[in-house]
């Protein structure tokens, strides 16, 4: 299960240990359409917590994040909830 993303990594839940300091491919689909994202991953730690195991990786190569992902999509949307936020504050 994915629990993170960013344009150079990503923290996935899994239901056992995944070893560290391999390489993987992480396939990433977008519910509401066709699109795929596969980024090579390197896993670079992992964390059990509460019988969850977490693990963390870099992408080789970076997600766009212009809004021809959907990731960009996501990052727009936040960046532009944040600035609503900080508005209102003001």
């Amino acid at each position: 299960m994915l629990w993170d993303i960013s344009t150079s990594g990503a923290c996935i839940q899994a239901f056992e240990q995944i070893p560290i300091r391999i390489s993987c491919l992480l396939r990433l689909h977008q519910h509401a359409g066709p699109e795929v994202i596969e980024r090579t991953a390197q896993l670079l730690w992992r964390d059990t917590v509460m019988r969850a195991h977490y693990v963390g990786m870099r992408f080789e190569q970076p997600i766009p994040a212009d809004s021809s992902t959907f990731l960009g999509v996501l990052i727009e949307n936040s960046k532009q909830s944040q600035d609503n936020q900080n508005a209102n504050s003001d």
